[in-house]
């Protein structure tokens, strides 16, 4: 008899957090309450070198045809890109700028490629429709609108702007409206680089 109370006394501390698991994460299949990349390698894991089966089974067919396979994992892979890209980088070069705007104007109407990893970042008002009313936030929301490369507001790119830049690393006024309006190389800085990407442009 104290034998069976011992041996359901284990059985109730090893059930109770199976209990307390209820694998409504969508695509944890590790069962930690989360979705993150810990996810798809563990399911690679499982698939291709014999690691654990999936905590939660049911999260495990993250691309909904019906059976679990490494589909599965690269479609998990993806989508944690997607949640952690930053919203309004259209372009995926990790720096939201001008060139963003127009990478999604392009996609909305000039046939250009989607936005990168996902049509989620182009959302950016989040009403959940992606069209011209997000290329408007993403322009009011940049911190200078204007030409890329208009240095001196002109609303075009030319000598008079590389002349402006190269002054303002002498002491000289800067860029307007503002110093990254001289950003030529949209690599979210105003800095030498930029001062290069003039010279290379002229």
């Amino acid at each position: 008899m104290r034998k069976t109370l011992v041996l359901m006394s284990l059985l109730a501390i090893v059930a109770g957090p199976l209990a307390a698991q209820t694998c409504d994460v969508t695509n944890d299949v590790n069962g930690d309450g989360r979705f993150d990349i810990a996810d798809p390698k563990y399911l690679l894991d499982y698939l291709f070198t014999g690691g654990p089966r999936p905590v939660c089974p049911n999260q495990t067919d993250a691309n909904g045809d019906g059976s679990t396979d490494i589909a599965d994992a690269v479609t998990m892979f993806d989508q944690v890109a997607c949640n952690e890209a930053t919203l309004g980088d259209v372009n995926g070069s990790d720096v939201v700028a001008l060139a963003d705007v127009d990478y999604l104007l392009e996609y909305l109407f000039l046939g250009g490629p989607a936005p990168v990893p996902c049509l989620e970042v182009a959302d950016v008002n989040q009403d959940g429709i992606v069209n011209i009313a997000d290329a408007a936030a993403l322009g009011a929301d940049l911190p200078c609108p204007g030409v890329v490369g208009d240095a001196n507001g002109d609303e075009s790119v030319n000598i008079a702007d590389m002349l402006l830049v190269a002054q303002s690393f002498t002491g000289g006024p800067g860029p307007v409206p503002c110093p990254l309006a001289g950003d030529l190389n949209q690599d979210g800085q105003f800095d030498i680089a930029d001062l290069i990407a003039y010279a290379n442009l002229f």
